[in-house]
């Protein structure tokens, strides 16, 4: 087990770099990055302009991009110089997903377009668009009707070769669906509809917060004392509530890359694992941490690392640890 201290003390999310030797934490307009965080201390903390909903790192740990809500664009940091990289996406939501060998986005932008542009650090514009569809169909009225992703709620698996979003008319009498979309062209694999209480509560409680099973076939989400899932195959049945350790509220979740285990922290002390065949807690690590509003895994799934918070122990202490299965 490895401790390091940030200087993020509300922290709301963190990421490995896909091979492992970079970290980032992230606040709600603040960032701090640890490029080689086994032998080098973090860089100072540096401000952004607007709330931050998502963030990662290049394959190599060189760029830090992060999608900024409000605004509706991607900012690409260059994270040695903590300055804006030349690098452009289109203006709109957008999703992205690396591993060691590259990355790709998934970018809602103008009328119904979806877009899917893959990571090419030798081009010019370090970006090849891959495929562009329009998204057009009928709202709950009959009309035709365009449509487009909500921002704050949707997850690339990257295992599974998927995208799920929530898709909605933008006419006046809204149709909102649950879709899950093939990330190799983009085409429809699964459309589930919404009421729009239960748009609306999925946006609310899982938003920026799911995790999706490696299988592609469902995810998972923390509200309150419980952890939550939802199909997103007809075919599927999603696995049962289960309710966060000692009863305490549950902040974020996410699955091991092997899809065998479900990391989940929250209010109680330590990372709690989770056994995905039984849903029995089987373990938990970290347990110097009080309170952890963040958790993640690395993309070979070799380590777990939880950031704490709260006036019960020191803000911002990040704790690192191996994962065996």
């Amino acid at each position: 087990m490895l401790i390091l201290q940030s200087d993020i003390t509300e922290p709301t999310g963190l990421a490995f770099s896909p091979d492992g030797l970079a970290l980032v934490a992230v606040g709600e307009n603040r960032v701090q990055v640890w490029p080689r965080w086994l032998d080098q201390p973090p860089q100072p903390v540096f401000d952004t302009e607007a709330t931050l909903e998502r963030s990662a790192l290049s394959p190599e740990g060189r760029l830090l991009f992060q999608y900024v809500s409000g605004i509706s664009y991607t900012r690409v940091f260059t994270v040695a110089k903590k300055r804006d990289a030349q690098f452009t996406l289109p203006i709109g939501p957008a999703w992205f997903h690396f591993t060691p060998e590259g990355g790709f986005f998934i970018v809602c932008h103008g009328r119904g377009r979806l877009s899917r542009f893959d990571y090419a650090p030798k081009e010019k514009k370090r970006v090849r668009k891959a495929w562009t569809i329009t998204r057009t169909g009928q709202d709950t009225e009959g009309k035709p009707a365009v449509f487009g992703s909500h921002y704050a709620f949707g997850n690339v698996c990257g295992a599974a070769g998927v995208f799920v979003a929530q898709e909605y008319a933008d006419l006046d009498s809204p149709s909102d669906s649950l879709v899950v979309r093939s990330v190799a062209d983009g085409s429809l694999i699964s459309r589930v509809e919404l009421t729009l209480k239960e748009a609306d509560q999925l946006v609310l409680s899982a938003g920026l917060k799911l995790t999706i099973h490696p299988s592609g076939t469902y995810f998972a989400y923390p509200r309150k004392k419980k952890i939550l899932f939802r199909s997103v195959l007809a075919s599927v049945k999603a696995p049962q509530e289960i309710t966060f350790a000692s009863k305490q509220n549950c902040h974020a979740v996410a699955f091991h890359p092997s899809g065998h285990l479900l990391a989940a922290v929250g209010d109680a002390k330590g990372v709690k694992l989770y056994d995905t065949a039984t849903w029995k807690l089987t373990r938990t690590l970290l347990g110097e941490i009080d309170v952890a509003p963040a958790v993640g895994c690395n993309e070979g799934g070799i380590r777990a690392v939880a950031i704490g918070a709260g006036k019960k122990q020191i803000d911002g202490k990040f704790l690192v640890r191996d994962v065996d299965l």
